[in-house]
């Protein structure tokens, strides 16, 4: 009678066990982890939005700094669209230190090449000569979306794209020569020097002012 007492004993408890090993096997593998979705690259921003937050940044440096020149930064991480670029350079003047100096801002990391936010270069020496000479950031009111506009409905560049669609448009601000008024170049090509189509614009008043093909 003990003998069979603790056999029907083993046997509920062996019961279990083996419902619990049974689940195991039956059990359907997990789901195979989900592939991690490209990054969605953000959106290119303005010229006005990120020089305003150079010279926010640059005030640190010189309380009288004035920009002296505005460049686009192409990059294939962040595509340009209708004027706004992944990162922009600014180069900044100081007339109480005689020097300049080179700012960047940029929506992406890229080494030591371009980093992420707002990135100051080294301070270096300047001197105003000729048409090297800074323009006042309240002047600064045509930001680069509206240049754009302009270049393509009044100064040909709608014509000019239609033929060459594969030219990148780019985006260069210096002071004029005729005034103190900063002034747009936009340009198709991979040289504001050497571009076969350049559209000026007046970066204060946003008037066309010339097309050089």
């Amino acid at each position: 009678m003990a003998v069979r007492n603790r056999r029907s004993l083993c046997l509920f408890l062996c019961l279990p066990l083996a419902a619990l090993l049974v689940g195991c096997e039956s059990a359907p593998p997990p789901t195979a982890a989900k592939k991690a979705e490209p990054k969605t690259p953000p959106a290119p921003i303005s010229a006005l939005s990120a020089v305003y937050k150079m010279y926010v940044a640059g005030r640190t440096w010189a309380a009288d700094l004035e920009p002296l020149e505005v460049a686009s930064i192409p990059l294939k991480e962040v595509p340009a669209k209708d004027g706004n670029y992944g990162a922009w350079q600014c180069v900044f003047v100081s007339t109480s230190k005689m020097a300049k100096k080179t700012y960047t801002f940029s929506l992406v990391e890229l080494g030591e090449n371009l980093h992420e936010g707002v990135f100051g270069g080294p301070e270096e020496s300047y001197s105003p000569s000729g048409n090297n000479v800074p323009f006042v950031m309240a002047a600064f009111r045509t930001d680069s979306p509206d240049a754009l506009k302009t270049a393509l409905e009044k100064g040909g560049g709608k014509s000019f794209q239609a033929k060459n669609p594969t030219l990148p448009i780019a985006f260069r601000m210096e002071r004029g020569r005729r005034d103190n008024s900063p002034v747009w170049q936009v340009y198709w090509g991979a040289n504001a020097l050497s571009s076969p189509f350049s559209v000026y614009i007046n970066a204060d008043t946003g008037d066309y002012i010339k097309t050089d093909r």
